[in-house]
């Protein structure tokens, strides 16, 4: 029971539907809240309470005793509202000692969970899986589970790609697969019907396998499958057992044997090794700029990339010379290409641009130097010019299946990467470059854009203060509409091992689910958090919205080709450093850094508006361009537009209808309001309603300018929480 956020065990004195619970409360408050069962380490916060799903319950036939249950009351009576859905397993084989579930798109079910409890009874608890995992399992210390149902408790959602039920023996096992949707709903029992399944006994003949999530072994005369998503994954690792073997493969349930190599690259060829398993082809989902990237011929090669900090000197008309580092280069072709290992913006024209890490100003909110990944001090542009060195790459996240080839490296002093033809079309990835320790200590965006070049061309806008700010047409990672979706066919293909000599035979499939992404109907682009280098994926194009009002955000893939849907979120609290090594991370920690007024222009060393920018190492922007300065906006009125509100508006350049028009669309927002919140992933809103896009001046400690727009106003009066995420409309440096 808890009084405020004091943590106190009741105990049962007495059993049957209603009860008695005893114990002692030090100190008293209005409202009391309760879970079952205790647990010493859960916490409270005004009725948010976080506490453990283990993954590992114990089996109790016929008994429902591993759920999480809770209450809140005002008087001496509770009534507890389940929070979890029951799988109820019904076994009927023979040598079962455990059983597991599991949600075939990889959907965490069990874990550190946060559960609101509301205050009155007709409303439900919502529970939501802070860390955890993605399997739950009963079992009861290796003993012989008797036929029964037992009941495992895992957290209400959608499994949008089916289930998998495991039974595990000794040395034996089976399965049990559905690949439709399934939805598992509170408090109430998601039922697998009659476990009646073959186990199949341990031979010295055996495959072991093992993705990261999920691990096995496949034994001769077993019907086992392995199920994974339309992305495929990057790396399965394997051990086969035995005489040496021969491997064979049937696609998509033919029985002749036939070249899987597309499907599994080398697939299985010695006794241990890691598949790749590709990503289906897909196909729709195309525009002009999508053919403009596919028409385009490729650039540079493996031993001669691209070097992107001089080939974007006049990507965006910027007309720089020499090399010029930032923390976003764009790619407009298919090919090879690379960019130096500096931090950001720290070299400009061929020269050092010390002013971008070591301001001209100093004061209590002045961050002086910019600091690194570790906390220290950035002293020279180079990132292997100081403590921590560089010694590997990889991609941290990527919007579009295939925009950049798994295999990323450091050569030379620079990161060398891919942009494979017959994946390319429109998106963002953000590459990272890691130390010995795995530790990120820096990270950069890469923007594929088939925009033409007429789209790349500034418009000059005019504030009423007649200066001028050269404003980029179209938001920062944009990525044009398209009217068809992207869809991915399934594809099954099975695997068949002969062992050499013996003749055993084992066999195994590997299933991929197909998916269908929507049409990207309205356009979009990435989102940032105020004084962070570091982009955050975007809406799905359109303005479809769940049942609290959320709006989607657009699939990415991890490092490991997982598809996810969702932002990672976490108390960063107000560490720049912590910013910098977990660059797809949302903080949720409100007010961001809540200390300083430069992260975004260098030598601003009090709050306050602003009309020019200085552009610092932390500035997300492309070679030649930066956050725009509030001022840039102080002209644009909804009084001076080319036609009405349409996901956006089309405003004139210059006072009174002069010019040309600069289209600011509304491409939402995301945030949560504290770290208590259950919304943990980030909420997005506003698609097609408002415009809200950052400038480069702290409004507050704890808040940045934006320009924001909506059918009825344009203002830059506000200033909004630097946790927030917005869009950015670069501007030509001044």
């Amino acid at each position: 029971l808890f009084s405020k956020t004091s943590n106190y065990r009741f105990r049962v004195t007495a059993n049957g539907t209603s009860t008695w619970l005893e114990g002692t409360i030090e100190e008293t408050t209005s409202r009391y809240y309760a879970i079952y069962p205790y647990n010493p380490s859960a916490t409270n916060s005004t009725g948010f309470v976080t506490t453990e799903l283990p993954s590992q319950q114990k089996a109790v036939k016929d008994q429902f005793s591993n759920i999480i249950a809770v209450a809140s009351t005002q008087t001496d009576e509770l009534h507890f509202q389940n929070c979890v859905t029951l799988i109820e397993a019904d076994l009927q084989t023979d040598g079962v000692t455990s059983i597991s579930f599991r949600g075939n798109n990889g959907e965490l079910i069990a874990g550190t969970v946060r559960i609101s409890i509301p205050s009155k009874e007709d409303t439900a608890p919502v529970t939501t899986v802070i860390s955890g995992s993605k399997e739950v399992s009963v079992s009861n210390g290796g003993a012989v589970l008797q036929k029964g149902k037992y009941y495992l408790a895992v957290v209400p959602q959608t499994f949008s790609r089916g289930i998998t039920v495991t039974l595990n023996g000794n040395g034996t096992s089976a399965q049990k697969i559905t690949t439709n949707k399934v939805t598992a709903s509170r408090s109430k029992r998601l039922l697998t019907g009659p476990l009646n399944l073959s186990m199949v006994p341990a031979d010295s003949f055996c495959l072991a396998y093992n993705d990261g999530e999920h691990s096995g072994t496949v034994y001769p005369g077993e019907e086992r499958t392995l199920v994974y998503t339309y992305s495929g994954r990057t790396s399965i690792g394997y051990n086969v057992l035995g005489a040496g073997y021969t491997a064979e493969y049937f696609l998509d349930g033919s029985s002749t044997p036939a070249d899987a190599s597309s499907r599994i690259g080398k697939g299985f060829y010695a006794a241990s090794g890691s598949l790749n398993l590709l990503p289906c082809t897909p196909n729709g989902g195309t525009n002009a700029n999508v053919e403009r990237l596919r028409n385009a011929s490729s650039r540079g090669s493996q031993s001669s990339p691209i070097d992107l900090s001089t080939d974007n000197n006049n990507t965006l008309g910027a007309g720089l010379s020499g090399v010029n580092t930032a923390n976003c280069y764009i790619v407009r072709a298919p090919g090879w290409y690379s960019f130096p290992l500096v931090y950001g913006n720290a070299i400009k024209n061929g020269a050092t641009n010390s002013s971008a890490y070591s301001p001209s100003v100093s004061g209590s909110t002045v961050l002086k130097p910019f600091i690194d990944a570790y906390g220290q001090a950035i002293g020279s542009p180079r990132i292997n010019d100081g403590a921590h060195k560089a010694v590997s790459a990889r991609i941290e996240w990527q919007d579009a299946l295939g925009l950049i080839a798994d295999e990323v490296r450091i050569d030379n002093g620079s990161i060398v990467f891919n942009v494979p033809k017959n994946t390319i079309r429109e998106g963002n990835a953000v590459i990272s470059a890691l130390d010995q320790s795995n530790h990120v200590l820096w990270s950069w965006h890469i923007w594929v854009t088939g925009a033409s070049d007429n789209e790349l061309k500034p418009v000059q806008v005019t504030n009423k203060d007649t200066k001028s700010f050269g404003f980029m047409r179209i938001n920062l990672g944009w990525v044009a509409p398209y009217s068809t979706p992207i869809e991915y066919p399934g594809r099954s293909t099975k695997v068949r091992l002969t062992e050499n000599g013996t003749g055993k035979v084992l066999e195994f499939t590997i299933l991929q689910l197909g998916a269908t992404l929507p049409a990207n109907e309205l356009g979009c682009s990435p989102f940032w958090q105020w004084g962070r280098k570091d982009p955050f994926v975007s809406s799905d194009g359109t303005a479809v919205q769940d049942e609290v009002g959320n709006f989607r955000k657009k699939t990415w893939y991890t490092a490991e080709r997982r598809d996810t849907i969702g932002t990672r979120a976490s108390l960063l609290g107000n560490d720049f450093a912590a910013f910098i090594s977990n660059p797809s991370t949302y903080n949720i920690t409100s007010g961001g850094d809540n200390k300083y007024t430069n992260a975004w222009n260098a030598n601003q060393s009090s709050l306050g508006a602003g009309d020019k920018i200085v552009k610092t190492v932390y500035d997300p922007c492309p070679p030649g361009y930066s956050l725009p300065p509030i001022n840039a906006w102080n002209a644009i009125s909804i009084s001076n537009v080319s036609g009405t509100f349409s996901n956006g508006w089309n405003f004139w350049s210059k006072p009174k209808g002069a010019g040309e028009t600069i289209f600011f669309p509304a491409a939402g927002s995301m945030s949560t309001s504290n770290s208590t919140s259950t919304s943990v992933f980030g909420s997005l809103r506003n698609i097609g309603t408002q415009c809200s896009y950052w400038s480069g001046n702290p409004n507050q400690m704890n808040a940045g300018y934006y320009f924001y727009a909506t059918s009825t106003s344009a203002t830059i009066s506000y200033g909004s929480n630097r946790q927030y995420v917005y869009p950015i409309r670069p501007a030509k440096e001044q």
